[in-house]
């Protein structure tokens, strides 16, 4: 790392937040702060108002101010607030959609009218330029004709911004610079261009556009502001101020204003800058950061002193791939508004009360109660102090408020109150894990760094929910972002994919660009985007020298960490090259004023700026700095008062008040993220890592769902089967730490390619100590207990079968599919005798292993959350998770209309189309779906298994009821009843002798006429009801890949456009990912316009994809909706069937054959329906 530079006279850094603006003037060893309300029509004034109270409250004038560090919110605002330079993205023919198609997975599973953000360039605006390279280089030449051309049409848009993104720029990017030089001249100085090669500079061609796009439209605004500082600034005599960018460092403000897209995500970046001081000063090298603020939490790490880093983050649902701070945010913070659910549980978040009225106790009008109330009511924060900005606090505001809630609960006043905060302890306590245990650190080894206006608050009863026993609350901590930017780096970053294998990687490969050796003052540090060959994710290594051997040794732990396994013998792939250019850092201290503090707890410390809670078996005391450090007692660190009071009650009975229940609901959740994450980075198919078609889930000890997380509707309905089949075939054979795997779908699967993992979780308990341990059921003997199990189901590339892909589009049998898997244990043995039978036999060993890996740490999570209960009472907790889940599927569904309502649909069969049919019932608080009139299930491959159809009814009213954020689990089943006839199509069973029907395309496409048929009889408007399956390969690869189209519109909203629609939300593959790995290219991948049904509100406009074959290989075509069209709803026109085509000749929805070099296969999705009569027709 570079060496610190030189004290300056006096550092001054001002951070700008949504309420106020912190100023901090480092002056010697003294820190001096000021606050002033920010002020959002021009940033630049409450900059200025800031410095003028620090240099007063410093005794200093601007000439003893030898430099200014600014953070600023004018890019992050501008997005958020849509005010953005007019913009116009030129980008390769044929894919000038980009932005808008993002990866086609849909923001919210359940929520069919969230619409991904609306890009920042209109259709109008989005040019075409004819030219193509490829992973190798140039295939069409740009020419200076069509540069001529693109200018002219670029210019007839009046921009004020445009974006250039051409694919495979990121390595070859001439075609780039040479038109964007052409417009520069041809635009002017004014109009700011931006090419996705400099701001960006990686591959992945969605998220280069989207960012590019954000800099193209957030540069003009950003340089306006910057230059109007710069001026007040000169006319103050202070030094022309250095921006903060994401990444933590600063850099001059004109590369600032040229690319705004660098500060987007600065916000926290202050503070991070700040951890690294405090991780210095009191020499904690592991520190877990806590920035609690007004309406969010965000939680960072520093790891031997440096704050961790990440290649990009999000903003908005916009990808910004750049680097910035590694950071979590959750939606808790003192003005996040407490609320009752329609279960009756306690919530908290996201919703916040703001600056205006703000919480209750602030007077300003507020009447909704809040975190910070709740410290009123309890006595935590002080009446008789005002807090920052002169706030005097209304104790009876605040007591009504949290009263009104507790009434509405059952709960008294202060057990509302002290539950009110134990549930946003729970939503941040899912943040630090997620940045620590998901990531395989131990928490243990870290210390608290608690900050931000509330963060003393809670610090010390987070700490102790993860055994840390040092808690660090900073002097000056409400203003520590400010600090941190007096003390920021200057720095530069770059980056450029390279994509090397094996013995590509050289020691001249992994060496920056400019020859720099990493160290010293402007020195270049490096860091390694690595992966498996074959995987689709990367982990980032830092912190290693340009060496393959010190590489290969780092990843590999690294890997091992983060997802328990490595695999030493696999071939190793550098994929980017991060470099970062590092000037000198200003040494700067925390300064505080020497006053101390000390309190041995229970306690609350009223700090200058802050308050903090020590809660009983904890020490306070303050260094010379100012900084007061919590130390525990005791072995185990004692919980914060609230949580000391739950632990004594309700919490160890097997009865759950709202509080304990969403307590527990939040921490089911978050075992199946962390189980997700685990599996979607671990994972060496683009099915899993990159279109992320993999599910995890929770059930308890009889098989009951208990919690998911948000993945594929189609797994999710149907896992519950797969668990009760290992229960099934188990039984008493069900044994610690033995994992059971099955896809047969008829013992709990949907199709074959579905492979399912199914881990038993016990505990071993003994009198009142109990050890958790994952993997038979015992008896009273203190023999192991099961309480659950964790499963991971995932779509395989290939499981053999007589077609690449394990997706024919005319079997007839199981047999065809590929290898049938009835439920077994599963060994290293087993995993190497399956892999052999399917084709890519090391990326199925691969992914099996993730899969375990996955259910592991769901059983790690499910065994913490039984080991201070015994297994009795978590089995009753866990049953009162589910009735809770069924008190809000009932409640929802009351919104429906009731009584019996019919839908008929059809299938397009190879041999021509099916009837299928429906009557929903809807009454008293339950939906009943009666299938029993499917026909028999057939010689094809569209039957479906009854879990299957189940899974899609359950998804249909889930979607229908309009609750996104109802809980799936088995609770929620209860209300849903299916009725089906087994033998039938849609209760397909093995034939008499024995052999089993196909259902490959039953999983896929029959799912999803079911679906339709359930939201079609509620009144709803159709998607495309179709996934659209696409299977390309030979015996050496296989491409499998699901495309999206037109959602159904709904009643007061238009349908979301290009996403997948009802029972998948799987992720495309990029096309620079794909067209790297595999022989084709994509001619073009656009919105099908027009393709939406009109209406009142219109149904969204379905994709265009078109492949072209660069060698010969067998393709498979698993498709609907080709001949029948998704209806309109109300009025509304119908949506517009797909097509399908090769060399422009039409194929059939169901069709598989040879794809020979040169030809090119197009597919056209569906449209989805409009709802309510066009307005022309009135």
């Amino acid at each position: 790392m570079p060496s610190a530079g030189p004290v300056p006279d006096a550092l001054l850094g001002v951070d700008v937040g949504g309420t106020f603006t912190d100023a901090v003037l480092v002056r010697g060893d003294r820190v001096h702060t000021a606050k002033a309300p920010t002020t959002p029509d021009d940033q630049s004034r409450g900059v200025l108002e800031a410095i003028d109270g620090v240099l007063a409250a410093a005794g200093a004038t601007a000439d003893d101010v030898r430099s200014l560090a600014h953070g600023m919110t004018v890019a992050t605002n501008a997005l958020l607030e849509g005010r953005l330079a007019r913009t116009t993205l030129c980008a390769t023919a044929g894919f000038v959609d980009l932005v808008e198609l993002g990866r086609q997975d849909r923001p919210h599973l359940y929520d069919l009218a969230q619409a991904r953000p609306v890009p920042l360039s209109p259709p109008e605006r989005r040019i075409a330029v004819a030219e193509r390279c490829g992973p190798d280089g140039v295939e069409q030449a740009l020419t200076e004709d069509e540069i001529e051309r693109v200018v002219e049409a670029v210019a007839a848009t009046e921009p004020e911004a445009v974006a250039v993104v051409l694919l495979h720029a990121d390595r070859h990017p001439d075609h780039e610079r040479r038109l964007g030089a052409a417009l520069r001249e041809r635009l002017g100085a004014d109009v700011h261009v931006a090419l996705s090669h400099v701001a960006v500079g990686t591959f992945r061609e969605y998220e280069r556009a989207a960012t590019t796009e954000v800099d193209a439209a957030v540069s003009p605004l950003v340089g306006r502001y910057l230059r109007r500082l710069a001026d007040r600034c000169a006319d103050a005599g202070l030094p022309a101020p250095q921006v903060l960018q994401s990444s933590g460092g600063v850099c001059e403000l004109e590369e600032a204003a040229e690319r705004g897209a660098t500060t987007v995500l600065s916000g926290p970046a202050g503070g991070a800058a700040a951890a690294a001081i405090v991780s210095r000063a009191t020499g904690e090298p592991d520190l877990l950061c806590f920035d609690m603020g007004g309406t969010s939490c965000d939680v960072l790490v520093v790891r031997d002193g440096r704050v961790q880093e990440q290649g990009g983050g999000a903003i908005a649902g916009r990808p910004i791939a750049l680097p910035t701070i590694d950071i979590h945010t959750v939606g808790a913070g003192g003005g996040s508004i407490a609320w009752a659910d329609s279960g009756g549980a306690l919530r908290v978040g996201p919703r916040s009360s703001g600056a205006r009225p703000g919480p209750a106790a602030y007077g300003h009008g507020g009447l909704e109660p809040t975190v910070t109330d709740a410290h009123v009511v309890l006595g935590t924060l002080d009446p008789t102090q005002p807090l920052s900005g002169g706030v005097q606090l209304d104790v009876e505001a605040a007591r009504a408020a949290v009263a009104r809630l507790a009434g509405a609960l059952g709960l008294d006043l202060l057990a509302c109150a002290e539950g009110i905060l134990r549930v946003a302890d729970a939503e941040m306590l899912r943040a630090l894990r997620v940045m620590t245990v998901e990531r395989g650190v131990d928490p243990r080894g870290f210390a608290l760094l608690a900050y931000g206006g509330a963060g003393g608050l809670h610090g010390a009863g987070l700490a102790a929910r993860l055994g840390i026993r040092h808690v660090i609350v900073p002097h000056a901590g409400g203003v520590l972002s400010a600090l941190g930017l007096a003390a920021a780096e200057r720095r530069s970053d770059r980056a450029r994919t390279v994509l090397l294998r094996g013995d590509a990687i050289t020691a001249e490969a992994l060496r920056p660009r400019d020859g720099g050796d990493g160290d010293g003052d402007g020195a270049t540090s490096l860091a390694y985007d690595v992966r498996y060959a074959g995987q689709a994710f990367e982990l980032t290594i830092r912190d290693c020298p340009p060496d393959p051997g010190a590489l290969r040794r780092a990843f590999d732990d690294a890997h091992r960490a983060r997802y328990g396994f490595a695999d030493p013998d696999a071939e190793l792939e550098l994929v980017t090259i991060r470099e970062a250019t590092h000037g000198g850092a200003p040494a700067v201290g925390l300064g505080g004023s020497g006053d101390e503090a000390a309190a041995v707890g229970p306690a609350v410390l009223r700090l200058p700026g802050a308050t903090v809670v020590v809660p009983a078996g904890w020490r306070a005391a303050s260094d010379a700095d100012g900084t007061l450090h919590l130390r525990a007692l005791d072995a185990i660190p004692a919980p914060a008062p609230w949580e000391a009071a739950a632990s004594a009650g309700s919490g160890a009975d097997e009865e759950l008040d709202a509080i304990d229940l969403q307590v527990l609901v939040g921490a089911l959740r978050a075992a199946c993220d962390e189980m997700g994450a685990v599996l979607v980075r671990s994972a060496h198919s683009a099915n899993i890592t990159e279109r992320r078609d993999c599910s995890t889930a929770l059930f308890d000890a009889g098989g009951r769902m208990i919690a998911q997380a948000e993945h594929i509707p189609v797994h999710l309905g149907a896992m519950p089967a797969s668990v009760a089949a290992v229960r099934d075939q188990g039984g008493r054979d069900l044994v610690p730490g033995v994992s059971w795997i099955l896809n047969d779908p008829f013992a709990g699967g949907s199709h074959l390619p579905d492979i399912t993992v199914v881990t038993p979780v016990f505990v071993n308990r003994a009198g009142d100590d109990a050890e958790p341990v994952a993997g038979r059921d015992g008896a009273d003997d203190g023999s192991p207990i099961l309480v659950g199990f964790a499963a991971a189901r995932a779509h395989h590339a290939d499981v053999g079968g007589r077609t690449p892909g394990s997706m024919p589009a005319d079997s007839v049998s199981l047999d065809e599919e590929g290898v049938l898997i009835e439920p077994q244990p599963l060994t290293p043995e087993l995993i190497d005798e399956l892999a052999a039978r399917m084709r890519h036999p090391e990326q199925r060993r691969a992914d099996l292993r993730a899969q375990q890996a996955a259910c592991e740490a769901g059983a790690r999570r499910l065994t913490a959350l039984a080991s201070d209960r015994t297994p009795a009472v978590l089995a009753a907790q866990v049953g009162a998770v589910l009735d809770y889940g069924e008190r809000r599927m009932a409640a929802a569904i009351a919104a429906l209309p009731s009584g019996e309502h019919r839908a008929d649909d059809v299938l397009e069969g190879r041999d021509g189309p099916i009837a299928l049919s429906a009557v929903v019932t809807v009454a008293g608080g339950t939906v009943t779906v009666d299938l029993r009139d499917a026909p028999q299930q057939g010689r094809h491959n569209l039957n479906c298994p009854r879990a299957v159809a189940e899974s899609a009814c359950l998804f249909a009213v889930r979607a229908a009821v309009g609750d996104a954020e109802l809980p799936t689990d088995d609770g929620t089943r209860r209300r849903v009843v299916v009725r089906t006839r087994p033998g039938s199509l849609l209760d397909a069973t093995p034939w008499p002798d024995g052999s089993r029907p196909a259902v490959v395309a039953g999983n896929v496409e029959t799912s999803s006429r079911v679906a339709d048929l359930v939201l079609a009889a509620l009144g709803r408007a159709l998607g495309q009801g179709t996934m659209n399956n696409v299977t390309l390969g030979d015996e050496r690869r296989t491409m499998y890949e699901t495309i999206g189209g037109g959602q159904g519109a709904l009643p007061g909203a238009d349908g979301p456009s290009a996403v997948h629609v009802a029972m998948s939300n799987t992720r495309n593959t990029p096309v620079e990912a794909l067209e790297t790995s595999f022989p084709v290219r994509v001619v073009r991948y656009e919105v099908r316009r027009g393709s939406g049904g009109a209406g009142a509100h219109r149904g969204g406009d379905g994709v265009v994809r078109e492949l072209r074959a660069l060698a010969d290989l067998d393709f498979q075509l698993l498709t609907e909706r080709r001949s029948t069209a998704p209806r309109g709803a109300d009025g509304g026109d119908d949506g517009l069937p797909g097509r399908n085509l090769l060399d422009g000749r039409t194929l059939p929805a169901k069709v598989g054959g040879r794809l020979r070099a040169g030809q090119a296969l197009r597919i056209e999705t569906p449209g989805g329906g409009g709802h309510g009569a066009p307005p022309a027709r009135g």
